[in-house]
């Protein structure tokens, strides 16, 4: 299923296999069920800019100033950080209920990240908000992540995502 430009699937028998052959993008292994995003991050580059002097000042017997220095502009760019794509588990369509949502506003209303109406939609404010919240935790999504709602309360805590290389803990542990 694909939404406002981000990529999540939901795993269920062959449409699971469907969905991973139109998306193509590689789950981690051993992924449990369940509804999966994979967040994409861009590459990070910075320009390096700095002055090499070519030729140097001439100057006469009493210290004039002939002739300046003469120097060269370098701009080098250099990657800093690669592209990266960052599975992680999202709450399933059919759990987004309109209460749901309404409750997650509530719950980043009281933390101070939602100054919105509660309507019960996943709205730009509202994806706004998890943006932040989200992303203080290493994840600057704006799909509610399953640890996330973990994290608030608003769905149960699955003790399978907390075994070593389950896929929730990273986040509900920040």
């Amino acid at each position: 299923m694909k939404r406002r430009g981000r990529r999540t699937r939901c795993r269920t028998g062959a449409a699971w296999l469907a969905t991973l052959l139109v998306f193509g993008a590689a789950l981690p292994a051993g992924a449990a069920e369940g509804c999966w995003s994979v967040l994409r991050l861009p590459a990070e580059y910075e320009t390096v800019t700095e002055q090499r002097r070519v030729v140097p000042e001439q100057r006469d017997g009493n210290g004039r100033l002939l002739r300046p220095a003469e120097y060269h502009t370098l701009r080098t760019t250099r990657q800093v950080r690669p592209a990266q794509e960052i599975p992680f588990r999202v709450v399933c369509p059919a759990q987004l209920t309109h209460d749901l949502v309404a409750s997650l506003q509530r719950a980043l209303a009281v933390r101070g990240y939602f100054a919105g109406k509660v309507t019960g939609r996943l709205d730009e404010a509202t994806r706004a908000a998890l943006r932040v919240f989200q992303g203080e935790r290493g994840l600057p999504s704006g799909e509610v992540a399953l640890a996330t709602a973990q994290l608030l309360g608003l769905l149960p805590y699955d003790t399978r995502a907390a075994l070593p290389g389950g896929t929730g803990a990273a986040i509900a542990a920040r």
